[in-house]
C-alpha cells in the first residue's frame, strides 16, 4: 500500500508520483469517456488517496508538521478527480470527518496558485 502508514516529507516519491498521475488526467479533461478515472480507481490508486487522507486526519494536529504538503493536496485531487466513478462518492462522504479536518487545518502546496489542501478539500466537499 502506497500510504498506509502516513505521507510524511521524508516520503516525497509518493507525493509526485502521485502529482504525475494527476496532471496525466488533465489530458482526458472534458472527453465523454474517462479511462483514466477508471484505471485510477481500478488499480486501487484511489483508495490509496482516501487512506492517505484519512491517515492525515488521524495523526491529528501533532503530526501535521511531518506531512507531506504535495501528497496530501494531490491525494485531495484524486479523490476530487474521481467523484463521479462508480462508488467513489460513497467512499467520499466516509472520509467526512477527515476532509472537515483538512479544511480546518489548511497545508499550502502552491499557495500563491490558490494550491492548498483546504482549497482541494473545500472542492470536493462543495461537488459531493
Amino acid at each position: 500500500m502506497l500510504y498506509s502508514q502516513s505521507i510524511s516529507r521524508g516520503d516525497a516519491g509518493k507525493a509526485w508520483a502521485t502529482c504525475a498521475v494527476v496532471n496525466f488526467s488533465k489530458g482526458f479533461s472534458g472527453q465523454p469517456q474517462r479511462p483514466d478515472l477508471e484505471a485510477i480507481v481500478a488499480s486501487g490508486l484511489f483508495d490509496e488517496c482516501a487512506s492517505a487522507v484519512a491517515a492525515v486526519a488521524a495523526g491529528g494536529v501533532e503530526r501535521l508538521h511531518d506531512t507531506n504538503h504535495a501528497a496530501l493536496s494531490m491525494s485531495l485531487a484524486v479523490l476530487r478527480n474521481c467523484r463521479s466513478q462508480p462508488g467513489c462518492e460513497a467512499k467520499i462522504r466516509r472520509l467526512a470527518l477527515a476532509l472537515a479536518f483538512c479544511l480546518e487545518h489548511d497545508l499550502d502546496f502552491l499557495g500563491q496558485l490558490g494550491l492548498t489542501s483546504a482549497s482541494y478539500a473545500a472542492s470536493i466537499c462543495t461537488s459531493t
